[in-house]
């Protein structure tokens, strides 16, 4: 017994290794990728992984410079864009649909299993939903509709939304405003606001200029020195 546990104590290490090398290897090939699409733009400094994915060929994604993204961004109609600015953070399993447009400013930090629609991705006419599931599954196209609505989101800068948040089409959220966990967005928030509900209503008014989050971020990447495990350690304390 304690030989077999001390073997295994031996290869772990290598296991470790060698995951960590396929990983690193997955990445590196993805952004290479990334690299020769026309259709998106990622900044020096930016990190992406397994789970991230960019689905663009009907528009355009760009994002900025030191950012963290574990998301998945689709342009879901022809002429669509997603704009992510520099030092944000996009958690895993959180969407970013676009179908008009999206934007997201600077030093945003945006938790894991949140929904970004700009639109109702699906036509609200029935005859229109119908053709609209034969052409995504088995035509592998997206066509517009006069049924399927769509406007703008403005995510604007230091914004924080929690896990498990829905933002709707055509919203607006103000900077350094809060949405906090589970909340459904569906109307503009102003400025410096704890958000939170169903739909969200303002809970809190905050005050601007103080210990803000943006400043929290950039302290993890100075005491991380661009570590990656010991920076989603800390991005998960500020949950």
């Amino acid at each position: 017994m304690g030989a077999s546990r001390g073997g295994k104590d031996l290869k772990m290490p290598i296991l470790h290794r060698v995951k960590n090398f396929l990983i690193n290897f997955d990445i590196k090939h993805k952004m290479k990728k990334l690299k020769r699409n026309g259709h998106v733009r990622i900044d020096e400094g930016t990190r992406i992984f397994p789970e991230t994915s960019f689905f663009a060929n009907l528009g355009e994604i760009s994002v900025g410079k030191r950012c963290c993204i574990r998301a998945a961004f689709e342009i879901q109609r022809q002429g669509g864009k997603i704009s992510v600015g520099d030092n944000c953070y996009i958690g895993d399993h959180t969407r970013v649909w676009a179908a008009e447009s999206i934007t997201i400013g600077n030093h945003v930090l945006i938790a894991h299993n949140v929904n970004i629609f700009d639109n109702d991705t699906h036509p609200t006419d029935p005859t229109d939903r119908r053709e609209d599931f034969e052409n995504i599954v088995w035509k592998r196209e997206r066509c517009s509709y006069l049924s399927l609505r769509s406007a703008p989101v403005v995510i604007n800068d230091d914004v924080w939304i929690g896990c498990g948040s829905i933002i709707l089409k055509g919203v607006t959220i103000g900077n350094g405003s809060i949405v906090a966990a589970g909340s459904v967005v569906t109307k503009n928030v102003p400025d410096h606001v704890i958000v939170g509900g169903n739909p969200a209503q303002i809970l809190k008014q905050l005050q601007p200029g103080g210990v803000t989050k943006n400043k929290a971020v950039r302290e993890i990447w100075t005491i991380c020195a661009f570590s990656k495990q010991a920076f989603l350690r800390n991005i998960l304390a500020l949950r």
